[in-house]
């Protein structure tokens, strides 16, 4: 008889539970806000080693909540607003969606606070605590390539800015290299179309989803 498979499991940085961040967002986003964020959460840790971007459409993470993809769509915009995700949302469900855990964490009881009470056996002073700090890869953020986004998105979009696009601008930036991206908005220049969701489009033509390790 063969060796049988290892059947996949969810991770979860189990600190989280304990940083009042359960309560925090259901109050800030609705009833699915703990919910759709710890399935975001278990998809970056089965995916990336070092919190990274999550891919996924909406239509694809409705069914493993149970709940309609524009019930999903509506929390995760509020979990934005609570400062808890980066993400970018194409217009239509069925397209990859781009999903950032921030860090560190907005959490109401600081992850120090956590250690010292160690509600959980296995949180011990050396813990590293996913998510309470930045990465490596946040801390290697080439500010010159979120700048160039940021100016060919005035001189390309639109001069409309604010904070959830500028975050948009990074998770993008963060996704696909400075060559695409300069390839993408010089075609959106070039047809006279001001649209950031056709660039990602364009994007993902070019270069296709980034194949995860598991499908969890």
């Amino acid at each position: 008889m063969g060796a049988m498979s290892r059947e996949p499991y969810a991770r979860f940085p189990l600190w989280l539970e304990f940083s009042g961040l359960p309560e925090f967002l259901n109050r800030k986003a609705g009833k699915l806000g703990w919910a759709v964020f710890k399935k975001i959460v278990e998809l970056d840790c089965d995916r990336n080693a070092e919190p990274g971007t999550v891919e996924l459409s909406l239509s694809d993470l409705a069914p493993r909540l149970g709940v309609k993809s524009e019930e999903i769509r509506r929390t995760v915009e509020k979990i934005r607003k609570a400062k808890a995700l980066r993400l970018f949302l194409p217009e239509n469900d069925e397209e990859t969606a781009l999903f950032e855990v921030r860090q560190p964490l907005p959490c109401p009881i600081p992850p120090d606070e956590v250690l010292r009470r160690r509600p959980h056996p296995g949180l011990g002073e050396s813990a590293s605590l996913r998510y309470s700090k930045p990465s490596s890869a946040a801390k290697t953020e080439n500010p010159k390539v979120v700048e160039e986004i940021v100016d060919r998105y005035f001189s390309t979009i639109g001069l409309k800015m604010n904070s959830f696009i500028l975050d948009e601008l990074r998770v993008i930036a963060g996704r696909f290299s400075q060559e695409q991206l300069r390839r993408a908005f010089d075609r959106a220049e070039k047809l006279e179309i001001r649209s950031l969701r056709w660039v990602v489009r364009e994007l993902y033509k070019e270069s296709g989803p980034r194949e995860s390790r598991s499908k969890n």
